[in-house]
């Protein structure tokens, strides 16, 4: 409130002005722009009004978590004079390019909501939107893997390089053994000493970047 108004501040107050803008505010004016663009609206107020959400999601993004629930976020869409909301859980964020075209090629039943390109993607995350990256090992979590070996791979693998194969021969020597047990008369290892550096992009995490360099082969 500006200094020439605060002496009507009390009038205002009674007349229904908030004294301070909390979350339970702004999800409320978030809802009521919602509910006004349920049908179609001109360009020059989607504009006014998306700038006006974008401006209320970044001050509810430094508001405490438990007062950033519930919150609903613009989403892109094919017509750009519409203005659709959609809850943060669902939405997702464009960030990796080239998962986004994959996806965009994909005609699976389920449908990727992302937000409006518009809204800065550290907001839309601060307020619960998902990277499409981790949207999309999200959607693993409901398969079924209880038919078989409980213990991950991977630690698995770990625990045997740690524990069986200490000594720094024993894997050649198990290979040698299991292709004596399957009637070959001779076993090869290969050297390759390429890094791969063509090969280190669209992964799941930069870090699986790292076992594609050199390596023993062995057949």
């Amino acid at each position: 409130m500006s200094q020439e108004t605060t002496m009507w501040q009390t009038l205002f107050v009674a007349c229904g002005t908030r004294r301070r803008q909390d979350a339970s505010f702004l999800r409320e004016v978030l809802s009521e722009i919602q509910a006004k663009h349920l049908h179609k609206s001109s360009q020059r107020e989607t504009n006014r009004d998306l700038k006006l959400v974008i401006q209320i999601l970044e001050t509810l993004k430094d508001f405490p978590p438990e007062e950033r629930r519930d919150i609903i976020l613009p989403i892109a869409h094919r017509e750009r004079q519409l203005l659709r909301f959609r809850p943060a859980v669902e939405c997702t964020v464009g960030d990796i390019q080239w998962l986004m075209e994959a996806e965009s090629q994909c005609s699976g039943e389920e449908e990727v909501v992302f937000v409006h390109p518009k809204l800065p993607v550290s907001t839309a995350m601060a307020l619960g939107a998902l990277g499409l990256m981790d949207r999309a090992l999200d959607e693993t979590e409901d398969i079924d893997y209880a038919y078989h070996q409980v213990e991950p791979l991977t630690t698995r693998l770990h625990n045997l390089l740690e524990d069986s194969y200490t000594d720094g021969f024993s894997i050649p020597k198990e290979l040698i053994q299991n292709a004596d047990d399957a009637g070959a008369r001779q076993v090869k290892f290969l050297l390759d000493e390429r890094q791969n550096e063509d090969c280190r992009e669209h992964l799941l995490h930069p870090e699986h970047g790292v076992p594609s360099g050199a390596c023993t082969l062995g057949v």
